[in-house]
């Protein structure tokens, strides 16, 4: 009977420790940019929110290599941000992704998060994830800018007139 005792409760203990386990996966709980976003900045600062601490000095390097942004197949460098989690402990969480210079307007992007992106405790994000945007088109680009040249063009035609015919309304 004894022994029956002691196989049970070492069952519930290896039941729960792989229970708490699952519990403590990493994985993306917020982002700044939603998947399929059509309107994103051209000057845009990605804020990623994980379930557990992604910037402690132990996983910091893996995790920043583990973000990448591509636009046609390219890679788009960017700068990868974490707070230091002993001085911003509140910070522990959070990975900023800044791209190195402005996006191109109107262009389609994809930020992926490795699956190996880790958290402190060991444990992995275990698969992919993939952000696609969109960037927004200024207000000036596109349809609206010609009409802006013709505008101009049209005002500068009108002022050239003008000042002709003052000048040859004063040699007459």
């Amino acid at each position: 009977m004894k022994r029956v005792l002691i196989v049970i409760v070492l069952v519930l203990v290896v039941l729960s420790s792989s229970a708490l386990a699952e519990d403590n996966a990493v994985a993306l709980e917020a982002s700044s940019v939603a998947d399929g976003q059509s309107d994103v900045l051209v000057d845009v600062v990605i804020v990623l929110e994980f379930s557990n601490n992604v910037v402690n000095a132990a996983v910091a390097q893996n995790n920043a290599s583990s973000i990448a942004l591509r636009s046609g197949g390219q890679g788009v460098p960017v700068y990868i941000e974490m707070a230091d989690d002993q001085i911003e402990p509140e910070m522990k969480r959070t990975i900023i992704v800044r791209p190195a210079e402005i996006l191109e307007e109107g262009a389609s992007y994809k930020l992926i998060i490795s699956g190996a992106l880790s958290g402190k405790n060991g444990n992995t994000l275990g698969q992919d994830i993939t952000i696609s945007f969109t960037t927004a088109q200024s207000e000036t680009s596109g349809f609206r800018y010609w009409w802006l040249l013709i505008i101009i063009a049209a005002v500068a035609a009108v002022g050239i007139t003008a000042i002709r015919n003052r000048r040859r309304d004063k040699s007459k």
